[in-house]
C-alpha cells in the first residue's frame, strides 16, 4: 500500500529528518517496532499520533481507549485504570472506501485483567487478534493505540462514520501494552503518566512529553527517554500543537541572509500603527507603533541573523511605501552586502533616495552609483556631562544628519530608524563619540518626535547600553537559543513562545507557538 499523503496544514510534513520523518522511517522496515508515548493530558500524545498515521506507510489499524475510572482508594496519578472504555477501528479501510462507509466493530469481547490479577479469557480482543494477524500475513502494518481525547474522538469518529460509543471493560491498559510489545506488527502507544520500567524495556523508543517556562510562558518540551534509532538533535526537544497538529522541526540555525523575499502585503490598516512587512510577525506581535520603539534582545548565542529576518521585510516594506530608513547595522554586515540584499525586491531609485547607511568613514568605495546611501558620522555637538540632567534644555538628536534626513520624509510612509547595539559602538570608537546608559535614551528621544516614526533596535543582552534601550521599548522580544532550536518570546506585551522555522532555503520564517 503506498504511503499517505501529508495532512493539510501539517507543517511536520515539511521536514524530512525531523523527529516523525525517523519515526516513520523505522515502522517501515519488516522488524516489528514498538513505540511508547507518555504524557499527562493536554500534553500532544494524540496530536504526534495523528500526525505519525500520516507518515507511515502501509496498513494501519487503532484502538482508542477511554479511561472511565481509576482504582478505588486511588489519588490518581500512576494508578491503573479499573474501566476502559475500548474502540477498535480500520482507518485504511474507511479511506478506501470513502469514508463513514466501514462500520467500526460492534461488539468486541475483552477480558483484561489489572496489573497484577489473572486472567481466564483471551489478553487481548480476538478481532483485534485476528486483524494484528492480517496485517502480518499481508507483509506488516502499524497498529495505533491512542487516548480517546475530545479532538481524537472526533477524528476516529469522522473517518469511520462512528454513530454509536464504544464498549465499557473492567481492564487495565498495561497488560494490554505489555501484550502489544509482542505481536508481529509494529505498534504505537500513546499512555497516560510516566513510563512503567516493565513496559519501557519492551520498547524500542519511548518518548515523554511534557512542559517547561521559557520567560515565564509555557512551552511543549518532548524528552527521548530511549530510542534504539538514532533520532535527530538533543534528547530534548520542542515542538507545537498549534491547531491540533504536530511539529517538531530538527535542531537549525538561521540561514545566512542571502536576499530578502518580498514583503507580505497588508492584511488590513490601523490607525497610528504601520504593517511590520510580515503576517507571521504581526499575527503574533502585532503591527509598529508610530512613535515608538521596538527592541529585539539576543540571548543565548542567538545568530545575528534572526534579527535580520525580522527587521528586512520592515526595512523593505518601508522603503517599497516611500518610507526613509535610517540604518546602524552591525560591523559583520558590510554596506554592499545591504544593498545586494535589498536589490532583489527594492527598485535601485528608491534605494538610493530613501536609505542611509551610518558610516564612520567615507563611503565604500565598491557602492559605485550608490555612494549616496553612505551617511559619514560627525561628531557629537554636545559633551556627555551636558546630557546627565532631566531639565537640561533639548538636546541635539544622535546622529543630527540621520534626524533631518528622517524628518524631511514626504507623505504618510515611515520614518524606520534600525540600530544594531555592536554597530554603534563601532561607530563610537572610530567617530569618537561615546554613549552610556544614562545619556543614550536622551540621544534617542527626540527621534521618537518624528511624524510616523518607528525605532528597530537589535541588542545583546549582556549589553550595558541595552539598560537604557529596554525601558523606552513598546514591543519588546527576548530572542534566545532552547534545545538547538530558536525562541521568541513578548516581554512586553506579553506573549506566548514562538519557535521559529525557516520555510526551505528562503530567508522567510515562520512562527509556531509552544504553549
Amino acid at each position: 500500500m503506498s504511503a499517505r499523503g501529508p495532512e493539510d496544514g501539517n507543517p511536520a510534513s515539511d521536514h524530512g529528518s525531523d523527529l516523525l520523518g525517523t519515526l516513520a522511517a523505522r515502522l517501515a522496515e519488516k522488524s516489528p517496532a514498538l513505540v511508547l508515548v507518555y504524557g499527562e493530558p493536554g500534553s500532544g500524545k494524540s496530536s504526534l499520533v495523528r500526525a505519525l498515521v500520516q507518515r507511515v506507510e502501509g496498513p494501519t489499524l487503532f484502538v482508542a481507549y477511554r479511561i472511565l475510572s481509576l482504582g478505588p482508594g486511588s489519588s490518581g496519578a500512576g494508578t491503573p485504570p479499573t474501566q476502559v472504555e475500548l474502540l477498535l477501528l480500520d482507518p485504511d479501510r474507511a479511506v478506501a472506501d470513502g469514508l463513514a462507509q466501514q462500520a467500526p466493530t460492534e461488539a468486541i469481547p475483552v477480558s483484561f485483567a489489572p496489573t497484577g490479577a489473572q486472567s481466564e479469557g483471551p489478553r487481548v480482543p480476538p478481532q483485534l487478534t485476528a486483524a494484528v494477524e492480517a496485517m502480518a500475513s499481508a507483509g506488516g502494518g502499524t497498529l495505533f493505540v491512542d487516548s480517546w481525547d475530545r479532538r481524537s474522538e472526533e477524528a476516529y469518529r469522522a473517518l469511520s462514520g462512528l454513530k454509536t460509543g464504544g464498549i465499557e471493560v473492567t481492564a487495565s491498559i498495561a497488560p494490554l501494552q505489555e501484550q502489544l510489545g509482542r505481536i508481529p506488527v509494529h505498534t504505537v502507544i500513546a499512555m497516560l503518566g510516566r513510563p512503567e520500567p516493565s513496559a519501557d524495556s519492551l520498547a524500542d523508543v519511548a518518548l515523554i512529553l511534557g512542559r517547561e517556562e521559557i520567560d515565564g510562558s509555557p512551552a511543549h518540551v518532548l524528552h527521548v527517554e530511549k530510542s534504539a534509532v538514532p533520532v535527530p538533535g538533543p534528547d530534548q526537544m520542542l515542538f507545537s500543537t498549534e491547531h491540533g497538529g504536530f511539529f517538531c522541526p530538527p535542531p537549525q540555525e538561521a540561514p545566512p541572509i542571502r536576499g530578502v523575499p518580498a514583503p507580505d502585503p497588508e492584511i488590513e490598516a490601523h490607525p497610528g500603527s504601520y504593517w511590520p512587512g510580515s503576517a507571521e510577525y504581526a499575527r503574533a506581535f502585532g503591527r509598529l507603533r508610530f512613535n515608538g520603539y521596538t527592541v529585539l534582545e539576543l540571548l543565548d548565542e542567538a545568530p545575528s541573523a534572526i534579527s535580520g529576518a525580522l527587521g528586512f521585510p520592515m526595512i523593505a516594506w518601508t522603503l517599497l511605501h516611500g518610507g526613509r530608513v535610517v540604518w546602524v547595522p552591525s560591523p559583520m554586515l558590510s554596506h554592499g552586502r545591504i544593498l545586494r540584499i535589498l536589490a532583489g525586491v527594492v527598485p535601485p531609485d528608491q534605494i538610493r533616495q530613501n536609505l542611509r547607511i551610518l558610516s564612520a568613514s567615507s563611503a565604500e568605495s565598491t557602492l559605485g552609483e550608490m555612494r549616496a546611501v553612505a551617511l559619514p558620522v560627525r561628531k557629537a555637538q554636545h559633551g556627555e556631562g551636558e546630557l546627565r540632567t532631566a531639565d537640561a534644555p533639548p538636546v541635539e538628536p544622535m546622529f543630527p544628519d540621520a534626524y533631518q534626513f528622517l524628518k524631511g520624509r514626504s507623505g504618510d510612509g515611515l520614518s524606520l530608524f534600525v540600530l544594531a547595539l555592536d554597530g554603534l559602538r563601532a561607530l563610537s570608537a572610530t567617530s569618537g563619540n561615546a554613549y552610556d546608559p544614562a545619556t543614550f535614551p536622551l540621544l534617542v528621544e527626540r527621534y521618537a518626535r518624528i511624524e510616523h516614526f518607528h525605532g528597530l533596535g537589535i541588542v545583546r543582552g549582556d549589553d550595558a547600553l541595552a539598560r537604557g534601550v529596554l525601558p523606552t521599548a513598546d514591543t519588546w522580544l527576548r530572542i534566545r537559543q532552547r534545545h538547538g532550536q530558536t525562541v521568541i518570546t513578548g516581554v512586553r506585551p506579553k506573549t506566548p513562545a514562538y519557535l521559529m522555522d525557516w520555510e526551505g532555503t528562503l530567508e522567510r520564517y515562520t512562527l509556531h507557538a509552544l504553549s
